[in-house]
């Protein structure tokens, strides 16, 4: 099952070299061919704010030229006359949506040049148009199927994995499609979001769905349907699913209240309390 990917580039980036805008294209060259990088980073001390960037594909055909003159003509010039300077550069925290977007605004080749990542520190990084694009479609694929505010899986991929589980194809698909379904609800979460304000309410939505990730077991699939409304699907794969006790500890871990706010005295005010919890059991299940 697919699970939320890096949201910012800087979890994208990989490392680039830098190198001085006065270097000569034939130690670039070697560099690259040596498999140095994808890239190399170029700085001049005359332009202390300016960047540029030197891409291996397009560097190499370039010393290749027409003919294979490429390198004679170009081996003993500075790198920074074939330097794309000023390319797009993004903050490491920034998202893949605005990658996304710097890539789409470019015009022409321009667009699949490499971005540059800074994070500071006279570090940085490069990232591909392609990565950018694909980390973009995962990100999506994630929207459509994972809440937002949790990041449990939504109603539809509960349902996409029930209907799997049940037939036994999906990723949670129990031995001759024997599946527990549990449905969760949170008594009063109107109060806490009348008295305490949404901030505290999202609060105690992301508390729970953390317990519940944390009782559940590997291949479990835990959703929030919406609201207060939870469900987890639970795979019956053997008998020995009830030793486990994992409907119990799911019951519990959504029970138990939890402190969402300081309250006067530097005491957590008490958002939820321990509930009354059942889960259903049919003989058939063994």
């Amino acid at each position: 099952m697919l699970g939320p990917g890096p949201a910012e580039v800087g979890a994208l980036a990989v490392p680039v070299t830098p190198m001085p805008a006065a270097t000569r294209c034939e130690v670039v060259d070697e560099f690259f061919r040596s498999g140095g990088g994808s890239s190399v980073l170029l700085t001049d001390p005359q332009r202390p704010d300016l960047l540029g960037l030197v891409s291996r594909g397009r560097f190499l055909q370039l010393m290749s030229g027409p003919f294979g003159f490429g390198h004679a003509l170009f081996a003993r010039a500075p790198v920074g006359q074939v330097a794309l300077w000023e390319p797009v550069v993004l903050d490491a925290g920034a998202s893949v949506q605005q990658a996304a977007v710097a890539v789409l605004q470019r015009e022409g080749d321009a667009r699949y040049e490499e971005l540059v990542v800074e994070f500071g520190d006279h570090r940085w990084g490069t990232l591909s148009a392609a990565a950018v694009l694909e980390a973009l479609s995962r990100a999506l694929a994630e929207q459509a199927m994972f809440d937002g505010l949790t990041g449990l899986a939504n109603r539809e991929l509960l349902l996409s994995e029930l209907t799997g589980a049940l037939d036994g194809s999906g990723a949670s698909s129990g031995a001759g499609g024997r599946v527990v379904v549990l449905f969760i609800d949170l008594d009063r979460f109107k109060q806490v979001n009348d008295v305490h304000g949404h901030n505290a309410g999202d609060v105690l939505l992301r508390v729970v769905a953390d317990r519940l990730r944390a009782a559940a077991r590997p291949g479990d699939v835990v959703a929030r349907l919406g609201g207060d409304e939870f469900a987890v699907l639970l795979r019956v794969d053997s008998p020995a699913w009830r030793r486990t006790g994992v409907g119990g500890r799911v019951g519990r871990a959504a029970g138990v209240g939890c402190a969402v706010r300081a309250g006067p005295g530097g005491r957590g005010e008490l958002a939820g309390r321990r509930q009354h919890w059942g889960c259903g059991q049919r003989s058939d299940w063994q």
